[in-house]
């Protein structure tokens, strides 16, 4: 059975060529099939119109119905800048136009190894790795190879991300696909347990704000394993990452290894003025005790709500719930927790047994000027490094380290072309908060403080000198509130003057003033004296492994 499976970003699928085949006089030249073909749209048997996108070939694997998929995953860098760390949104990518990714996507595949398809006089020999300039001439090229060879085609997937068709009358068992597979991936040098030998410590690091997000996801190679992350907010709100560590097991033994290594290079007196946001894995949280045991502990709230839900089930325990972790001052958290109290109290008492300090956000502290209540700025790194996590160790990390230096090149470059004191996020914000306050009233009092009135019942206190509001947002965010800029306006002063530093241009110029250095290729890294790193022992469960998260239920 062969099979022919080609990515791309639109669908389209082939369809039968019995009509075709019988048609076809021996000796026809390809140039003949092609200009028939050109010239008859009655016959074009796509399903599908699609964009003109590159289309790449990669290495066959086998599925459990014998099927041989040429799959491709084409990772374009564009848009690396632009995955947010917010709480509500995750990261947004921007939009290239389709011409743009085009031309992109055609010289990542020239450098991956991709050579252009053609033909040898009337022959037509389609091979791993085989580049055509667009689906037009794809279209063509496997008409003319199943017309000339005389078989018949079949659909057999029409994905957005792969196209798969199955040739009648040839069959072949599931271990004898999987063995060429794994001998093709030995030939492209891309076998595992040869690049386990050549690992040796890989580590990114810098800094931005003093507030971190650890997290683990899983790896998808054949000896598995999780790849440990430590992720910052830059002042534009942007991930910034720290470091990443790969391990055999998320436990405590592999989170102090990796905090630790960590602690040599941003840690001071036992991680003081440090805030960590997790998951409250327990390897986490006994690592965090031994290697920062001075430092702030954020719990992840979409994690506790994700808990909590399963423990007491019901829509209407959902909004106070949200309510009551977003609430910046103590006054709103102990509304919104009675409400929560009063459809359950069994429910109340479990979050209560939780450190409010941990998860609630009017307890978060001042100087870290981060208001984040779940640890989405990870969640967003393991997206941005999804397409990696099947490869072997020693090119994921590469591949890590490569889009790494394209970040920070793009965002140093970026900040050139800035011509406000704010970053683009902040001022979004700030404009935000300027259109809220505009259906407020003030009171002057003395020494610029004021009293600010949302209504008749609901009243707020601004103090201008002290960077300060009752409503306790300015002072967790770093970013003034609705209230503060009200009397910020009334008194002409300009708002940037009570922007906290971190959140300003200037931060975001030093957290990216420093760039990776380049890496040359293996052959001209330095010789060392080491025992070869061997990889984990493969451990088999029945059934075929699984490659996709478990999504959360509700």
């Amino acid at each position: 059975m062969d099979c022919f499976d080609l990515a791309d970003q639109n669908e389209f699928a082939l369809s039968d060529f019995n009509d075709e085949v019988n048609e076809v006089e021996q000796g026809t030249t390809i140039e003949d099939l092609v200009e028939m073909m050109a010239t008859n749209d009655d016959r074009d048997v796509f399903a599908d119109e699609c964009t003109k996108n590159n289309i790449e070939n990669d290495l066959p694997h086998a599925d459990s119905e014998g099927e041989v998929n040429e799959v491709v995953d084409a990772v374009l860098d564009n848009g690396l800048d632009d995955y947010q760390s917010g709480d509500d949104s995750g990261c947004n990518l921007d939009e290239t136009d389709n011409e743009a990714a085009n031309e992109a996507c055609y010289r990542f595949e020239r450098n991956s190894g991709g050579f252009e398809f053609a033909a040898d006089g009337e022959n037509i020999v389609l091979k791993p790795g085989q580049l055509f300039k667009d689906v037009d001439e794809f279209r063509k090229v496997v008409k003319v190879y199943a017309i000339k060879n005389a078989f018949r085609l079949e659909r057999v997937k029409n994905e957005k991300s792969r196209v798969t068709l199955r040739r009648y009358g040839i069959t072949c068992c599931n271990q004898r696909l999987y063995r060429a597979r794994n001998k093709a991936l030995e030939l492209l040098g891309q076998d595992h347990k040869a690049s386990y030998t050549k690992l040796f410590r890989r580590g990114f690091f810098g800094g931005c704000r003093q507030f971190i997000g650890i997290d683990g996801c899983f790896l998808k190679g054949p000896y598995k394993g999780v790849l440990l992350s430590a992720v910052s907010v830059d002042a534009n709100y942007g991930i910034y990452p720290l470091a990443v560590c790969v391990v055999e097991n998320e436990n405590t033994e592999s989170w102090v290894y990796f905090l630790e290594k960590l602690y040599e290079q941003i840690g001071c007196n036992y991680g003081e003025g440090l805030c960590f946001m997790s998951d409250r894995q327990k390897g986490i949280l006994n690592a965090l005790d031994k290697v920062f045991p001075h430092a702030l502990k954020r719990y992840c709230c979409r994690h506790i709500y994700a808990n909590f839900k399963e423990k007491f089930p019901g829509v209407l325990l959902k909004k106070p719930f949200w309510q009551a972790c977003r609430s910046a001052n103590v006054s709103d958290f102990r509304r919104h927790m009675a409400e929560l109290n009063e459809i359950s109290p069994a429910g109340h008492d479990w979050l209560m047994q939780i450190p409010v300090v941990c998860w609630a956000k009017h307890c978060f502290p001042a100087h870290t000027k981060s208001n984040h209540v779940t640890n989405n700025m990870s969640e967003s790194f393991n997206n941005w490094i999804k397409n990696y996590r099947g490869m072997s160790i020693l090119r994921m990390l590469e591949e890590i380290r490569r889009k790494l230096m394209t970040l920070i090149h793009t965002r140093q470059q970026e900040v050139l072309a800035w011509q406000d004191e704010l970053p683009p996020v902040v001022r979004r914000r700030v404009t935000r908060e300027k259109e809220a306050a505009r259906s407020l009233t003030m009171i002057f009092g003395h020494n610029q403080t004021f009293e600010v009135m949302e209504d008749m019942s609901k009243r707020t206190v601004v103090d201008l000198l002290g960077k300060h509001c009752d409503c306790n947002e300015w002072d967790i965010s770093g970013l003034p509130c609705k209230h503060a800029i009200c009397c910020i306006d009334a008194m002409r002063f300009n708002v940037n003057d009570y922007v906290h530093p971190l959140l300003k241009k200037i931060s975001f110029q030093n957290t990216y003033s420093h760039q990776l250095y380049p890496v040359p290729d293996e052959s001209k890294w330095p010789l060392l004296l080491h025992n070869n790193l061997q990889p984990p022992i493969i451990s088999r469960c029945a059934g075929r492994p699984q490659t996709k998260r478990k999504k959360e239920l509700g």
